[in-house]
């Protein structure tokens, strides 16, 4: 089991006249090996550098 991804940071739009935003997608059945599920939520953490994600146990 690979516990360290590189992915990519892309630029999205809703327009081309609108300013890009970063977005960054996750996917694939690694996720549920590390306790994601689909149609649960997620805490995201943000810090200097670094964006940690942890399943949330409730809502």
């Amino acid at each position: 089991m690979k516990n360290q991804r590189q992915i990519k940071v892309h630029e999205r739009r809703k327009s081309r006249w609108d300013p890009s935003v970063p977005e960054i997608q996750l996917k694939g059945q690694w996720l549920s090996q590390f306790g994601f599920a689909a149609d649960e939520y997620v805490d995201v953490k943000c810090e200097e550098g670094k964006i940690t994600i942890t399943p949330k146990a409730e809502r």
